[in-house]
């Protein structure tokens, strides 16, 4: 059915969660739902959305397993052709469901882009603003574009839309992930399809907490990593070869942040993996810059070792 469903994860967010759906429900001609699917909250986040009175808002609820579970939840009990996936501490614009829809519909891309500001949770200050398409041309207007990194990187859920085909086709976000999901979803998305359509207008704000953000403390966390790079390394030897290059990078850069951490078993691990699958890994180099890390880097890590040796016996 062509539309869209506006899925919204939801746990402890008694403070947001209605500027998110009411942000959404401003939408008046497009076919649309939000789905909203509580993560086990035992704030007042279930009080603030029963308040809630729109035949398009539905309510899911699920013990807590975390937000990438939630949206796959959400996505299996949508009704539309089209999901949008959005933070429930996120707003969309006015505009934002009806240029999705339209873009999505118009252009056949399954994958579709609008810009974003980032505003500062606490402070509510205007941090920065992120036109998607600058990324890709200095002619800064919307257009169709191939696959690529910058169509990966720092792009939060609430400015992308898929088809609900492809999200089936990838199976959805991988549930093991906290932290760098986003992303790897992406790059399974992208792996297959060959271009995405990206709009200027900054239709989402994304509200984060740049002091306690949930990715300032996942980005600490060594297994979320290795999890990630392993993800990775699972998909390499299936995706075209147009992706092998992203995907490439993803891993080596994760190796390389695995390595500089105090704990580097978990890169050895990965690295590991890697040489099962040498002979598609070696084809593209990837296998060979994993092996030879250890080597370049131990220098470094020599030196940071020292230096941080010596700060502690100052203290």
């Amino acid at each position: 059915m062509k539309g869209i469903s506006v899925v919204i994860p939801m746990y402890n967010k008694e403070q947001t969660i209605q500027r998110s759906v009411e942000s959404v429900l401003q939408e008046q001609d497009i076919p649309l739902e939000v789905v909203i699917v509580d993560d086990g909250s035992s704030d007042k986040s279930l009080a603030v959305v029963n308040q809630i009175k729109d035949p398009r808002v539905k309510l899911i609820k699920q013990f807590n397993r975390g937000p990438s579970a939630a949206r796959n939840i959400g996505a299996a009990n949508a009704q539309f052709n089209q999901l949008i996936f959005l933070d429930a501490d996120d707003v969309l614009h006015p505009d934002c469901v009806r240029t999705q829809f339209e873009n999505m519909q118009n252009s056949k891309c399954a994958l579709t882009y609008v810009s974003f500001d980032v505003v500062d949770e606490q402070t509510l200050e205007h941090e920065r603003t992120e036109i998607i398409t600058a990324r890709f041309n200095s002619e800064n207007a919307d257009f169709e574009a191939p696959v690529d990194e910058l169509a990966i990187r720092n792009i939060h859920s609430g400015c992308i839309s898929i088809s609900r085909e492809l999200f089936a086709t990838i199976k959805g976000f991988n549930e093991s992930l906290r932290f760098m999901e986003i992303t790897e979803f992406l790059l399974r998305a992208l792996a297959k399809t060959d271009r995405v359509y990206i709009s200027k207008s900054v239709l989402t704000h994304k509200y984060e907490d740049l002091e306690n953000s949930q990715f300032q403390r996942e980005i600490k966390n060594i297994e979320q990593h290795e999890l990630f790079a392993r993800s990775i390394i699972a998909s390499y030897h299936q995706a075209p070869p147009r992706n092998k290059g992203l995907l490439q990078k993803e891993v080596v850069e994760t190796f390389h942040a695995l390595m500089g951490s105090a704990n580097s078993k978990p890169a050895y691990a990965i690295l590991a993996d890697a040489k099962k699958q040498r002979n598609a890994f070696h084809q593209q180099g990837l296998f060979t810059r994993l092996l030879l890390a250890p080597a370049l880097l131990f220098p470094i890590y020599v030196l940071l070792f020292k230096v941080k040796r010596l700060l502690k016996k100052q203290a």
